[in-house]
């Protein structure tokens, strides 16, 4: 029971470091290009939002406070949300369109509404607040009761906060050097066999990059100053392949050929992957570089 208890514990407190990158990534994320409900074109840096303009896209008609909202696709939120802003990249930070059980239910505040009774993103947002004017609260959010001190202050509002302590996803070998299986799942979708898969072979909860930055949340361009998080060109490539076999390194790309996170930094501790595999490289070192002290160097050939 109380192994369950922890397991719980671990799940929910990843689900809160990834609400907090996510919302970031929903905040930053632009329409897509295209033509509006009302035949205008709306650019993919067009913010509709805190403007005070523009009712029509999601209305039939201006309404009135108080009155019948006349809102498009018979009030489908997530027909009108997602128009701009995509759930189709499993990235949102949290379900919407469930039902939440009795138990949860009477955590929710009473002014954060239900739309049939399930999660909607009205249930989080102020909508009618982003439709006003305002140049200063356009540069903060539409989270109900913002602003928060912290982002995951939020989520307090119905989660029970001493559930969601946050757990080090890095420590994954106990002191007998049994591995924490449960810990396997902060990331991967399914537990790996660490004696034979690749990376391609990996399932992982979300994109890779968006699992690092459930928690570590770095701004700016990383790193140098330079954003690495592109597909390398033929002669990078080449140089990558050359540290492999010099170095007897793993260099793995993301399922797109870009460069992500882990093709620089091992995720794992030492003693997870089997040492003679070039997967293991790296692990516990310094920045937990897959080729400690040097890998700037020989990549770029500083």
């Amino acid at each position: 029971m109380r192994k369950s208890i922890k397991v719980i514990a671990i799940t929910a407190a990843v689900f809160i470091s990834q609400f907090l990158i996510n919302d970031m990534l929903l905040a930053e994320q632009k329409p897509k290009s295209g033509p509006s409900s009302t035949g205008r074109t709306l650019l993919k840096n067009f913010n509709l939002h805190f403007t005070g303009k523009y009712c029509e896209e999601c209305h039939e008609k201006i309404p009135q406070p108080g009155g019948d909202p006349f809102l498009k696709f018979e009030g489908s939120f997530i027909e009108l949300c997602g128009r701009c802003h995509d759930n189709s990249r499993g990235n949102y930070p949290h379900p919407i369109g469930m039902k939440p059980s009795m138990g949860k239910k009477g955590n929710i505040p009473k002014n954060f509404p239900l739309v049939d009774g399930k999660i909607s993103c009205k249930t989080c947002h102020d909508l009618y607040l982003q439709c006003q004017e305002s140049s200063k609260q356009k540069k903060m959010t539409s989270l109900r009761g913002a602003p928060f001190k912290k982002r995951s202050d939020f989520c307090f509002n119905c989660h029970n906060q001493k559930n969601y302590a946050m757990q080090y996803a890095h420590d994954q070998i106990d002191e007998k050097g049994k591995l924490y299986a449960n810990k396997c799942l902060y990331c991967h979708a399914k537990i790996p066999d660490v004696k034979k898969d690749e990376f391609k072979d990996v399932k992982l909860v979300k994109n890779i990059e968006a699992v690092c930055q459930g928690c570590h949340v770095i701004s700016g361009n990383h790193s140098g100053n330079f954003n690495h998080m592109v597909k390398p060109t033929d002669k990078y490539l080449v140089v990558m392949k050359k540290m492999e076999i010099t170095f007897g390194i793993s260099l793995p790309l993301d399922d797109k050929g870009k460069i992500s996170c882990m093709t620089c930094h091992n995720p794992h501790e030492k003693g997870v992957i089997p040492a003679e595999r070039p997967a293991a490289k790296g692990a516990d070192s310094k920045f937990r570089h897959r080729l400690p002290k040097i890998m700037c160097i020989e990549c770029h050939k500083l």
